[in-house]
Protein backbone atom coordinates (compact mmCIF):
# COMPACT_ATOMS: atom_id res chain seq x y z
CA UNK A 1 0.00 0.00 0.00
CA UNK A 2 1.35 3.41 -0.98
CA UNK A 3 0.46 6.38 1.23
CA UNK A 4 1.39 10.03 0.92
CA UNK A 5 1.90 11.84 4.23
CA UNK A 6 0.53 15.31 4.96
CA UNK A 7 1.79 17.81 7.49
CA UNK A 8 -1.03 17.46 10.00
CA UNK A 9 -0.41 13.72 10.40
CA UNK A 10 3.32 14.29 10.94
CA UNK A 11 2.59 16.94 13.54
CA UNK A 12 0.10 14.67 15.32
CA UNK A 13 2.58 11.79 15.40
CA UNK A 14 5.37 13.72 17.10
CA UNK A 15 3.37 15.92 19.45
CA UNK A 16 1.75 14.00 22.32
CA UNK A 17 -0.24 17.13 23.19
CA UNK A 18 -1.88 17.16 19.76
CA UNK A 19 -5.57 16.21 19.86
CA UNK A 20 -4.98 13.79 16.97
CA UNK A 21 -1.90 12.10 18.48
CA UNK A 22 -3.64 8.84 19.50
CA UNK A 23 -5.48 8.62 16.17
CA UNK A 24 -2.28 9.19 14.20
CA UNK A 25 -0.41 6.52 16.16
CA UNK A 26 -3.25 4.01 15.75
CA UNK A 27 -3.44 4.62 12.00
CA UNK A 28 0.32 4.38 11.59
CA UNK A 29 0.35 1.05 13.45
CA UNK A 30 -2.47 -0.23 11.24
CA UNK A 31 -0.66 0.87 8.09
CA UNK A 32 2.50 -0.96 9.04
CA UNK A 33 0.56 -4.21 9.38
CA UNK A 34 -0.23 -3.79 5.68
CA UNK A 35 3.36 -3.34 4.47
CA UNK A 36 2.82 0.31 3.74
CA UNK A 37 5.27 2.51 1.87
CA UNK A 38 5.15 6.16 2.93
CA UNK A 39 5.84 8.98 0.51
CA UNK A 40 6.57 12.58 1.40
CA UNK A 41 6.89 15.75 -0.62
CA UNK A 42 9.68 18.25 0.12
CA UNK A 43 6.94 20.89 0.37
CA UNK A 44 5.26 18.89 3.14
CA UNK A 45 8.52 18.49 5.01
CA UNK A 46 9.13 22.24 4.68
CA UNK A 47 5.68 23.13 5.98
CA UNK A 48 6.13 20.62 8.80
CA UNK A 49 9.51 22.06 9.84
CA UNK A 50 8.10 25.58 10.03
CA UNK A 51 5.13 24.59 12.21
CA UNK A 52 6.82 21.88 14.30
CA UNK A 53 9.73 24.07 15.39
CA UNK A 54 7.33 26.33 17.27
CA UNK A 55 5.18 23.48 18.64
CA UNK A 56 7.73 20.88 19.74
CA UNK A 57 11.06 22.66 19.41
CA UNK A 58 13.82 22.89 16.88
CA UNK A 59 15.82 19.86 18.00
CA UNK A 60 12.88 17.44 17.76
CA UNK A 61 11.93 18.97 14.42
CA UNK A 62 15.45 18.47 13.07
CA UNK A 63 15.40 14.83 14.25
CA UNK A 64 12.16 14.16 12.37
CA UNK A 65 13.47 15.86 9.22
CA UNK A 66 16.56 13.67 9.39
CA UNK A 67 14.46 10.52 9.82
CA UNK A 68 12.37 11.37 6.78
CA UNK A 69 15.33 12.26 4.60
CA UNK A 70 17.49 9.30 5.66
CA UNK A 71 14.94 6.56 6.52
CA UNK A 72 14.04 3.43 4.61
CA UNK A 73 10.27 3.06 5.18
CA UNK A 74 9.47 6.14 3.16
CA UNK A 75 10.52 7.94 0.03
CA UNK A 76 10.81 11.58 -0.89
CA UNK A 77 8.84 12.57 -3.98
CA UNK A 78 10.72 14.67 -6.49
CA UNK A 79 8.99 17.82 -7.60
CA UNK A 80 9.25 18.51 -11.30
CA UNK A 81 7.65 21.09 -13.58
CA UNK A 82 4.71 18.80 -14.36
CA UNK A 83 3.88 18.33 -10.68
CA UNK A 84 4.20 22.08 -10.06
CA UNK A 85 1.81 22.82 -12.94
CA UNK A 86 -0.71 20.25 -11.67
CA UNK A 87 -0.54 21.61 -8.13
CA UNK A 88 -0.99 25.21 -9.25
CA UNK A 89 -3.93 24.20 -11.45
CA UNK A 90 -5.61 22.52 -8.46
CA UNK A 91 -4.80 25.49 -6.22
CA UNK A 92 -6.52 27.87 -8.63
CA UNK A 93 -9.75 25.83 -8.26
CA UNK A 94 -9.80 26.02 -4.46
CA UNK A 95 -12.43 28.26 -2.93
CA UNK A 96 -11.27 28.34 0.69
CA UNK A 97 -8.17 29.76 2.32
CA UNK A 98 -8.04 26.47 4.26
CA UNK A 99 -6.78 24.61 1.17
CA UNK A 100 -3.24 25.76 0.55
CA UNK A 101 -0.78 25.29 -2.25
CA UNK A 102 0.87 22.71 0.06
CA UNK A 103 -2.40 20.74 -0.02
CA UNK A 104 -2.57 21.10 -3.79
CA UNK A 105 0.87 19.52 -4.11
CA UNK A 106 -0.32 16.58 -2.02
CA UNK A 107 -3.42 16.18 -4.20
CA UNK A 108 -1.45 16.47 -7.44
CA UNK A 109 1.09 13.88 -6.31
CA UNK A 110 -1.66 11.53 -5.10
CA UNK A 111 -3.33 11.62 -8.49
CA UNK A 112 -0.11 11.43 -10.51
CA UNK A 113 1.33 8.46 -8.63
CA UNK A 114 -2.04 6.84 -7.79
CA UNK A 115 -1.35 6.62 -4.06
CA UNK A 116 -3.87 4.56 -2.12
CA UNK A 117 -4.60 7.33 0.37
CA UNK A 118 -3.42 10.50 2.09
CA UNK A 119 -2.28 10.23 5.71
CA UNK A 120 -4.10 13.33 6.88
CA UNK A 121 -7.05 14.34 9.00
CA UNK A 122 -7.86 17.27 6.72
CA UNK A 123 -11.39 16.78 5.36
CA UNK A 124 -10.67 19.52 2.81
CA UNK A 125 -9.23 16.82 0.57
CA UNK A 126 -12.72 15.29 0.35
CA UNK A 127 -14.60 18.49 -0.52
CA UNK A 128 -16.92 18.47 -3.49
CA UNK A 129 -14.52 20.64 -5.50
CA UNK A 130 -11.97 17.81 -5.30
CA UNK A 131 -14.47 14.97 -5.88
CA UNK A 132 -13.21 14.21 -9.37
CA UNK A 133 -9.79 13.38 -7.96
CA UNK A 134 -11.24 10.40 -6.01
CA UNK A 135 -9.00 11.02 -3.01
CA UNK A 136 -9.13 8.88 0.14
CA UNK A 137 -7.80 9.47 3.62
CA UNK A 138 -5.99 6.72 5.52
CA UNK A 139 -8.84 6.67 8.04
CA UNK A 140 -11.13 5.57 5.18
CA UNK A 141 -8.94 2.50 4.66
CA UNK A 142 -9.17 1.52 8.34
CA UNK A 143 -12.73 2.40 9.41
CA UNK A 144 -12.78 -0.05 12.34
CA UNK A 145 -9.84 1.42 14.22
CA UNK A 146 -10.74 2.59 17.69
CA UNK A 147 -8.94 5.52 19.20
Amino acid sequence: MNIIVDTDALLALINSADSLHAKAKALLAAMFTQEVQLFLLPTTLSEFSLIAASRVGLNQTKAVVEIFTEGTNHQMIEIDKELINSAVKLFRKQTSKEESLFDSFVMAATVRYTYDAIFSFDKGYLKKINAGLKLKLVSDLFPNINW
